[in-house]
């Protein structure tokens, strides 16, 4: 008797770690999927976002600059502050989209 409740324990904890070990190679696959379709989507909504604002400080600092006489320097200095600012709000904005779009996408696919 003593042989067969030892044999039915230790079933039963292959039998539990082998589906712990099926529930967890599950959900590394599942957050690897999500992981790889959250960076698709926020690279996909925030291309451009560095070169429209490198556009529109250039065209600012010309502006600026052409009231004071200087339009070249204007346009890079006007430039150079977009360029700075698109680059640190494209990261912002990248980082908000993918933590959105993961956690999406976990919800998702955890039903």
């Amino acid at each position: 008797m003593f042989k067969h409740d030892l044999l039915k324990q230790a079933f039963f904890a292959i039998a539990f770690l082998g589906a712990f070990a099926s529930t967890s190679q599950t959900v590394f696959a599942q957050s690897d999927y999500c992981s790889g379709y959250a960076r698709d989507y926020a690279n996909r909504n925030t291309q451009g976002q560095v070169a429209r604002s490198t556009g529109i400080g250039a065209i600012g600092g010309t502006l600026i600059g052409g009231a004071f006489g200087s339009f070249g320097a204007g346009a890079l200095v006007g430039g150079g502050v977009g360029l700075l600012s698109g680059a640190s709000r494209q990261s912002s904005n990248s980082q908000a989209l993918y933590n959105r779009a993961y956690n999406d996408c976990m919800r998702r696919r955890g039903k």
